[in-house]
């Protein structure tokens, strides 16, 4: 998975709102995640969720457990690397890693 913040203010007690794009999935995904699913956060919330189809679509427990810490930094402006923005992150899923 691949976790984008961009510089969209909110009026919440973070700064910043962090999507979620899925680059690349296992065939053996129990929530049945694909490439192209969204999903965004902002503060403690996770605003939407999207399958590549459009509907909606939440994000599996195992994603989260993987996300969470880099999701919470990424909220109060932790920088990685600033030339690109990007961080490649790996679902703990038994089944698919």
């Amino acid at each position: 998975m691949n976790i984008s913040a961009y510089l969209g203010k909110l009026p919440v007690s973070t700064k910043y709102r962090v999507m979620v794009n899925v680059k690349e999935a296992h065939k053996d995904c129990a929530a049945n995640h694909m490439v192209g699913d969204t999903f965004e956060f902002a503060g403690c919330f996770m605003t939407k969720g999207y399958k590549s189809t459009g509907e909606s679509f939440p994000l599996c427990i195992k994603a989260m457990d993987s996300l969470f810490p880099w999701i919470n930094a990424l909220q109060y402006d932790a920088k990685f690397n600033q030339e690109d923005p990007t961080l490649v992150v790996n679902c703990n899923d038994p089944f698919t890693l």
